[in-house]
């Protein structure tokens, strides 16, 4: 538990020293952004984790985004990393929110001890996502998602996040 709280909080204090560092601006700020946050398994298994990410725009209204996300309970553990395009689009003429489809490769790997049938498995494969974002100034944003990749021997390590970043 204290290697998650480690992994969460680090990026999360980093954000808020580079926003106190660095003057807003009027428009969004450079093409990077890193982003830290918690994440909850899609299948109802109520195991919980973190998910770190960083993002490249490219183009008006496209990104390239590297995603990492682990979640476990009692012994049982889920993670998947990947790379993905996501292609953006405003709900509201400012910008402030706004909404995201993506598709990439995702690296999926199971463990779990569940009644006796022991799981340790991993795969490559296609997944999506589908998120929500608000702009909380040029530089901070807060964004949250749904990851879906295929099950691996029977478990869904698909995801849902909400993850707080910052533009650089």
């Amino acid at each position: 538990m204290n290697r998650i709280s480690t992994w969460i909080a680090a990026p999360v204090l980093i954000v808020a020293a580079s926003q106190s560092a660095i003057a807003a601006g009027g428009e969004i700020a450079g093409p990077y952004a890193l982003r830290a946050g918690g994440t909850a398994a899609a299948d109802g298994d109520s195991r919980l984790g973190y998910g770190l990410g960083i993002s490249r725009n490219v183009g008006p209204s496209g990104r390239v985004d590297i995603d990492f996300a682990h979640q476990s309970r009692r012994g049982n553990r889920s993670q998947i990393a990947g790379v993905s395009y996501v292609h953006r689009f405003n709900f509201d003429a400012a910008g402030k929110l706004y909404g995201g489809l993506g598709v990439g490769v995702f690296h999926v790997s199971v463990k779990t001890g569940a009644s006796g049938a022991a799981v340790d498995n991993d795969r490559v494969s296609l997944g999506g996502k589908v998120l929500v974002g608000f702009n909380m100034s040029s530089r901070m944003f807060v964004e949250a998602g749904f990851t879906k990749v295929s099950t691996v021997s029977g478990v869904d390590a698909s995801n849902f996040g909400v993850q707080l970043g910052v533009r650089f």
